[in-house]
Formats: structure tokens, sequence, C-alpha cells
């Protein structure tokens, strides 16, 4: 028996073991927050490295004539030939470039993809150039470092024949 007036001045084993656990819990916690915070700060940092790729390219697009638009091997050996800067920043990309008529699109378009650093012309038409529209959609796909799964990113845009 305790004399009276007199308050136990230490704490129980078990009581030290819940507040150990609690403070554990806390530290797993604010680690497992961290984790998901890098990984969303690299997940933006390789869309916006993306972004940048593509927009690149499309400036490369629109700044070519009408017969260079709609020539499958010019476009793989000028405009596709090169990397841009985003693209060392992303995991295994490759570039995809499709060219076809508009507003009906023809049955074979062209197309020249970029992986592992060469351009390769995967389908051709001349007689797209025929036209007087072409819609050109260029797509970007990537290995994202966390989690090692695809990516997508893709743009596209009118091209119209200038009158002579």
């Amino acid at each position: 028996m305790r004399p009276f007036g007199r308050l136990p001045c230490a704490f129980t084993l078990i009581e030290n073991l819940f507040s150990m656990a609690i403070a554990a819990l806390c530290f797993v916690a604010l680690y497992s927050l961290s984790s998901q915070a890098l990984y969303h700060v690299n997940s933006g940092r390789e869309a916006v490295a993306a972004k940048q790729s593509l927009s690149d390219r499309m400036e490369q697009i629109r700044g070519c004539s009408w017969n260079q638009i709609t020539s499958a091997t010019y476009l793989q050996s000028y405009v596709m030939n090169t990397a841009t800067s985003g693209e060392g920043r992303l995991g295994n990309p490759v570039e995809t470039m499709t060219v076809n008529s508009y507003p009906t699109p023809s049955v074979t378009a062209i197309q020249v993809a970029r992986g592992n650093g060469a351009a390769t012309a995967i389908s051709t038409n001349p007689a797209i150039g025929n036209g007087d529209i072409v819609r050109v959609d260029l797509s970007l796909t990537w290995v994202a470092a966390p989690g090692k799964r695809t990516r997508t990113q893709s743009r596209n845009t009118l091209v119209a024949r200038t009158a002579p």
C-alpha cells in the first residue's frame, strides 16, 4: 500500500513499450509520406521533360515546307534524326510521328518512328502531298523511372498547304 499523498514516480514497462510503438508508427508514416512525395516529384519531372520534347519536335514541324512535311524520307533524315533536349531525362523514349490527310484520313499514313537513337520510316504515302491539309500526330512513349511503367504523351496539329 502506498502512503497517502504520494504519486508514483516512474512509468511501467508496458507504458514505455506503447509509447515507443506509437513513435515508431509515426516514423513509418513519415517515411511513407516522403517516399510518395519523391515519387510524384519524379513523375512530374518526367512529364515536363516529355512535354518539352514534344514541343521541340512540333517547332521543327512548323518550320518545314509542305513538300518536306509530306515526305517520309525528309522527316526521317532531317526532323526525327536527332534527339530533342528533353529525351535525355526519359527512360527508353520512342517518338512516333504520323502524317495523314485531313479531314478524311487516307488508308496508309506517313509514319516515322525514333527509338534507340535511330529514326526509321515505317510507312510512306506520296499521295498525301496532293491534298491541301494534313494532320500531324506526335507521340512520345517512355518507361517511367518509379515503378517501370510505360507512359505516353501526344500532341497533334493541322498543317495547310500555302498558296503559291
